[in-house]
């Protein structure tokens, strides 16, 4: 049993020291060490090659993985004789002759002395201790070549020299010797006398390692001491203070480390458990650290038993986890007491007895590493929770594995799987009210607030600020990149089949929110009125505070209370501040909202503003302009009465501007004829050529240019025209129509030509897609203005030109000519005047035209040549004529000889043919008779 540390300071003066405290050569210790070296020395003589094996054994440690690990072992070992003793003191010192290692733990017994001696029989078995196989005091070699030990049971020492003396006089012909096989008791007190740093050790220290340095040992020793991880004491609890001294030289300062462990207690979360998380802080010369630190056991299965180093009858392993509270983000490492080489992936240290390679520096594969590592991801996965904090409840989702990477171990991806399949499905994401909850049973924000590139914090702090928003929301602790990354990695899968039979694993998505629905959540809740107004106080500041991007072309949900108790979108062109609009019943922000400063400020910088007569304008264009309904039903002509009148006031560029913005104007804008009606604008014209003014006729086609008389201008920069023009589009129901026959066609086509069949969307015109017009109005013309418009219709040329249909990315396709839309309009609704009143176009047309007078009137037109294409029409002789009661054919030179002169050999064989009269396409014909002029 150890002596307390003041027994033993009570036998020291500062001079002198009580010399019957350290055991001298004839102690129980040297009577073993002079008996245990003859022992070894006979089985030298017995066994000659024993002392090549142990050479090459040690000198292999010294050399290998242990060659700069003296602080790591030499502290180890005297963590071990401080263990269960309650706390206790290790120092190591550096000067330019000697390293020491102190500590005031239990002296050394047999067992550590023949541990020292030899490899793989330290007696440290199934217990705390850290030691297991005697090898790490080997690695003293790289820097001695006679180490010393000095315990108050009895002091020794290893020398090379009389190693080699002792070794020669039993093997003579050995080339090479071990030098740590054959230690010498010594007495303490003239070594104690003659080195006052061990003086000054030996005043409260039990045991000492002296170290008498090779050349240029101290220089290696110096970076071990300066690097030497204060995260020790986290595992050795019994060690209160770690003291590290090192001498200056050529005049530094040298180096001093004083290293503490200070215990908090039990986790301030904690409920009442078995073991709980203890929380500690770490003091480096007086820097601190927080750490949080979990035990735990586990209890070996017989195959673990099996594949560990041991060999004795220990069923239980120790686990420990050391969180870093406030680094959490740092990479973590598997110790074994000391770092090893194995990155873990969690955050922090995960300590345990690991299987290693014998200088434990790297876990090797096996059963019993990975039964340890199942352990202590349940550890873990438990214990994760405690780091959650009031302040910040996601802190705990720092210390999950980071995704995985090309050069992770083995270890760390299994510890980071079995960590998931643990989590996967816990209650792991904290509430609005810092409450865990399972991943998919909260909400997320939008993460175009959480992007980091996004300056959504504000907003989410205003979101967070109110006291009646839903609980039911990730909190926004937890909406950090790498927050939310590691929650999603906790996320169930599922198997994918891909294209050519590939499989993939797909991870869930998380319920992230729009942007709508997350201001949206403010204000679902809310019943009464004062709850309505504050939900829609804080919703509006939240979208305010969003960053423009963020809120630019998004909809932003039904957060704006009205006067008449609904909700609505804070949408600029609807929604206005201050009373009604005039006559038009608009939609306005309730006053406890406009009167409140905060929120009348971002009501404004969502641009909600007060009404003007071009924001009255932009309210009614947006509901008229459109191709839905309004409120229900179709504008009404009071709508469009107030809609001129307001386009009156703001004049006609702003007007015409903000008409043309409207995607769908052109088939929903109306304009008042002179019959009182208000009639789509490409179905009327100005008074003109075509339509009368007075009204005469037309009149539900004539604009009612009284009426419009200060808005003319603008009709006319939307298209209005007294007669048809060049370059007008169709109407977009016309189009449609139009396109859709004219693919049909070109499917046909190319089904027959190139055996394919074209994707109808990818057939288009080619530009310009335009003819004469406007087409719709003729429809609606008396038949004296259609022939008006027929006639002035053919008369222009782009009523003519074809339009090419093209496949958009196919040339196998060969594009395809149609007729323009115009044509067909004339087919349908042309009409031409005749001697015999108006008749349709369409009676020209066709293999037998019905009405050789209107093929005639055609023919006679100046563009008859396009015509005559455009429609296939025959040519004048080619019009056929059927003789009525004629007589029997007689040559025509037998009735007028006089003409064969001038007849050409061609027409000297004709027969003269004497008839009444003729038909032609059904008609009779009256005959004309030449009287001779002679």
């Amino acid at each position: 049993m150890a002596r307390p540390v003041f027994e033993a300071m009570a036998c020291v003066t500062s001079k002198s020291l009580c010399r019957d405290d350290w055991e001298g050569q004839d102690s129980e210790i040297g009577g073993y060490i002079t008996k245990e070296r003859d022992r070894t020395l006979d089985a030298y003589r017995s066994q000659p090659n024993l002392v090549a094996e142990h050479a090459n054994h040690e000198q292999d440690t010294a050399r290998g993985g242990y060659a700069h690990r003296q602080l790591f072992e030499l502290v180890q070992n005297s963590a071990d004789a401080l263990a269960n003793l309650g706390g206790g003191r290790i120092e190591l010192r550096l000067t330019s002759d000697y390293f020491y290692c102190a500590d005031d733990g239990r002296p050394i017994d047999k067992d550590g002395v023949t541990a020292l001696m030899f490899s793989h029989l330290s007696p440290k078995r199934g217990t705390a201790e850290i030691g297991r196989f005697g090898l790490g005091f080997k690695s003293v070699l790289g820097v001695t070549d006679a180490p010393e030990f000095f315990s108050l049971s009895g002091s020794f020492r290893f020398d090379k020299r009389a190693a080699y003396e002792d070794i020669r006089k039993v093997v003579p012909d050995a080339e090479r010797y071990p030098e740590l096989r054959l230690p010498e008791a010594v007495d303490p007190r003239p070594e104690l006398e003659a080195d006052p740093v061990l003086h000054d050790l030996a005043v409260w220290a039990t045991n000492i390692v002296r170290l008498p340095l090779k050349p240029g040992a101290g220089e290696s020793l110096l970076e071990q001491a300066t690097n030497f991880p204060p995260q020790f004491l986290l595992f050795v609890e019994h060690v209160s203070e770690l003291v590290i001294r090192a001498d200056g030289g050529d005049g530094t300062d040298g180096l001093t480390r004083s290293i503490k462990l200070q215990v908090e207690g039990g986790s301030p979360n904690a409920e009442d458990e078995k073991d709980p998380p203890r929380w500690m802080t770490l003091l480096d010369e007086g820097q601190g650290s927080r750490w949080m630190l979990v035990r735990g056991t586990h209890k070996l299965t017989e195959n673990a038993r099996a594949d560990s180093r041991t060999l004795d009858d220990a069923t239980e392993v120790e686990l420990r986890w050391a969180a870093p509270v406030d680094r959490l983000s740092d990479p973590g490492y598997f110790w074994a007491f000391f770092p090893t080489q194995t990155s873990s992936l969690l955050a922090g240290i995960l300590n345990a007895p690991w299987k290693t390679n014998e200088d434990r520096q790297n876990l090797l594969p096996g059963i019993y590493n990975d039964e340890l590592i199942a352990a202590a991801a349940t550890m873990v996965s438990k214990a994760l929770p405690r780091l959650s904090t009031k302040s910040v409840p996601a802190r705990h989702l720092d210390a999950l594995p980071r995704r995985e990477e090309a050069g992770d171990s083995g270890h760390s991806r299994r510890l980071r799987d079995q960590l998931h399949e643990n989590l996967r499905g816990a209650r792991i994401v904290p509430d609005q009210l810092g409450k865990l909850q399972k991943p998919k049973d909260v909400g997320y924000a939008p993460s175009e607030l959480t992007n980091p590139r996004t300056d959504g914090g504000r907003a989410l702090g205003r979101w967070g600020e109110y006291a009646d928003r839903p609980v039911d929301w990730a909190h926004h602790s937890a909406l950090t990149p790498n927050r939310l990354a590691a929650i999603r990695r906790l996320l169930p899968t599922r198997v994918v089949r891909g294209r050519y039979g590939s499989i993939q694993l797909v991870s869930e998505e998380l319920p992230i929110a729009t942007v709508a629905e997350w201001l949206k959540s403010l204000v679902n809740s809310a019943s009464l009125l004062d709850e309505k107004v504050e939900a829609s106080k804080a919703a509006i500041q939240t979208a305010a505070l969003m960053p423009e991007q963020v809120r630019q072309g998004k909809s932003l949900g039904q957060i704006v209370l009205t006067t008449n108790i609904n909700w609505v979108e804070p949408d600029p062109e609807s929604v206005f501040l201050g009373g009604e609009l005039e006559d038009y019943p608009a939609t306005m922000v309730h006053s406890r909202l406009e009167n409140h400063e905060e929120t009348l400020s971002a009501l404004k910088v969502l641009g909600i503003v007060s009404t003007s007569a071009e924001t009255t304008l932009k309210v009614l264009a947006g509901r008229v302009l459109t191709d839905r309904s309004f409120w229900g039903t179709p504008p009404s002509d009071w709508h469009w009465t107030r809609f001129w009148s307001l386009v009156d006031d703001v004049g006609g560029d702003v007007a015409c501007e903000m008409i043309q913005g409207h995607e769908h104007w052109r088939g929903s804008i109306r304009v008042r004829t002179v019959a009182g009606t208000w009639n789509p604008l490409h179905k009327t014209l100005l008074p003109g050529p075509v339509v009368p003014e007075d009204g005469s006729r037309d009149a539900g086609v004539a604009i009612d240019t009284r009426y419009h008389r200060e808005s003319v201008s603008l009709l006319r920069m939307l298209g209005a025209v007294d007669r048809p023009t060049e370059g007008f589009e169709i109407s977009p129901e016309h189009m449609r129509r139009f396109r859709r026959r004219c693919r049909i066609a070109f499917t046909d086509s190319a089904q027959r030509e190139v055996h394919r069949t074209p994707r109808d969307y990818m057939l288009n015109f080619e530009p310009p897609a335009t003819t004469s017009g406007p087409l719709d109005v003729i429809e609606s013309l008396s038949d004296d203005g259609k022939v008006e418009y027929t006639w002035r219709l053919l008369s222009m040329r782009c009523t003519f030109r074809e339009w090419t249909m093209r496949h958009d990315t196919q040339e196998i396709y060969p594009p395809m000519d149609f007729g323009s839309p115009a044509l067909e309009i004339l087919r349908e609704y042309g009409r031409i005047r005749t001697d015999k009143g108006i008749k349709p176009f369409s009676d020209a047309l066709g293999d037998s035209p019905q009405d050789a007078v209107v093929l005639h009137k055609l023919l006679t037109h100046p563009q008859a040549d396009l015509i005559r294409r455009a429609f296939d029409l025959p040519d004048d002789e080619e019009i056929p004529v059927e003789p009525l009661g004629e007589d029997a054919p007689i040559p025509l030179l037998d009735e007028w000889p006089a003409l064969k002169p001038h007849l050409s050999s061609t027409h000297l064989g004709l027969d003269l043919v004497r008839c009444d009269g003729f038909r032609t396409f059904g008609e009779e014909e009256p005959l004309c008779v030449l009287k001779d002029s002679v």
